[in-house]
């Protein structure tokens, strides 16, 4: 039985809380990022949070918790994109530099030479284009990458400033832990069940979609990465590391720099080496992805890879970088939102018995 009275549930009321959702979304919007983060960061780190509790007073227990949560996570994440972006520039500067137009001319002669069959004979490439692709088009991608990258902390001022928000919201979401969820039942439209219900399963999407989704992209990113050894490009491996886990957010997204590259190291003569890259990616890291998520990510947490390409790329139009990890995230929940209100709907106005036979 639901447990509002009619005061509470009169379609007014619920006009109210929406506008007033609304009106704090695009109040605090330039912070809705650091916001979110701190959101999970909290219930991801409340386990822990309550096994201190029990040992000192909340207030220092969530401090502690909070600085763990820095120590465990923020330290390394930001040491390994500070590795990525002075690896980036490397990159950029050795293909702007040191890449020389008789080197491109021996390489459009390999792949040339392979594929004078598909082409009677012509030349498929020129070496004065494939030049400006190798010194100006692939260094523009990647300083788009490295700006996107160095976008997630922003200024100096900007980072201080989430750093200070993400601080206080930490330690606040973990004092009022019990608050906030008995704010969320009295606020839900369902009974206390129901409510219960959506809460947990809320805890374990965020447990199982966010943790497990980005643990499986680190290791498939990490793992990726350290192919580019067989073809000469170990030497920025990070930078690797941080890109391939990106795009392995995205059905085979990293596909679509493995296999290019992997092409042009048997045309360009390393046959072999390109040939092994090949087949670790097709056949080792690909099947990965099939083992490690039935073990990491609930089946409640899954959603269909056409959804998750949509979102992935929704949450890059709003988010930027940081979308390909909101998009699926936010999908989830909708999608998860609406089958538990068909499901409520469903036991509170069940079918007559002449519906459910036909």
């Amino acid at each position: 039985m639901p447990r509002h009275d009619n005061t509470t549930t009169q379609p007014n009321w619920y006009l109210i809380l929406g506008l007033t959702i609304v009106v704090a979304v695009i109040f605090f919007l330039p912070y809705l990022g650091i916001i979110v983060v701190s959101a999970i960061m909290a219930y991801c780190f409340l386990r822990p949070y309550r096994w201190l509790a029990r040992r000192m007073p909340e207030r220092y227990a969530s401090i502690v918790t909070m600085f763990l949560s820095i120590a465990v996570v923020v330290v390394p994440l930001s040491l390994i994109l500070i590795v990525a972006v002075v690896q980036g520039l490397s990159i950029v500067n050795d293909l702007s530099s040191s890449v020389t137009e008789r080197e491109t001319s021996q390489l459009v002669s390999g792949v040339n030479t392979a594929l004078e069959g598909f082409n009677n004979g012509q030349p498929v490439v020129s070496p004065t284009s494939f030049h400006e692709f190798i010194v100006k088009t692939i260094p523009e991608i990647v300083n788009f990458f490295l700006s996107a990258i160095t976008n997630i902390a922003g200024t100096t001022t900007a980072l201080m400033t989430h750093s200070i928000i993400y601080g206080f919201l930490v330690c606040a979401l973990l004092v009022k832990h019990a608050d906030i969820r008995r704010a969320i039942k009295i606020l839900s439209p369902f009974d206390d069940n129901t409510s219960e219900a959506y809460i947990v399963r809320a805890g374990s999407i965020i447990t199982g979609s966010l943790q497990g989704q980005l643990l499986i992209a680190f290791i498939l990113g990490v793992s990726n990465a350290l192919l580019m050894f067989m073809i000469g490009l170990g030497e920025y491996f990070f930078f690797f590391v941080i890109i391939y886990t990106l795009l392995s957010l995205v059905p085979l997204g990293t596909g679509i720099v493995i296999m290019p590259l992997g092409i042009i190291a048997m045309l360009t003569g390393h046959v072999w080496e390109g040939f092994w890259m090949l087949f670790m990616y097709l056949v080792v890291v690909c099947n990965m992805d099939n083992f490690l998520r039935p073990r990491l990510i609930p089946k409640n947490a899954r959603i269909s890879p056409a959804l998750l390409t949509i979102s992935t790329f929704s949450g890059l139009y709003y988010f930027g970088l940081l979308g390909i990890v909101y998009g699926p995230f936010i999908a989830i929940m909708l999608v998860m939102t609406l089958e538990t209100y068909l499901d409520y709907r469903k036991r509170a106005s069940p079918l007559p018995q002449q519906e459910r036979a036909s």
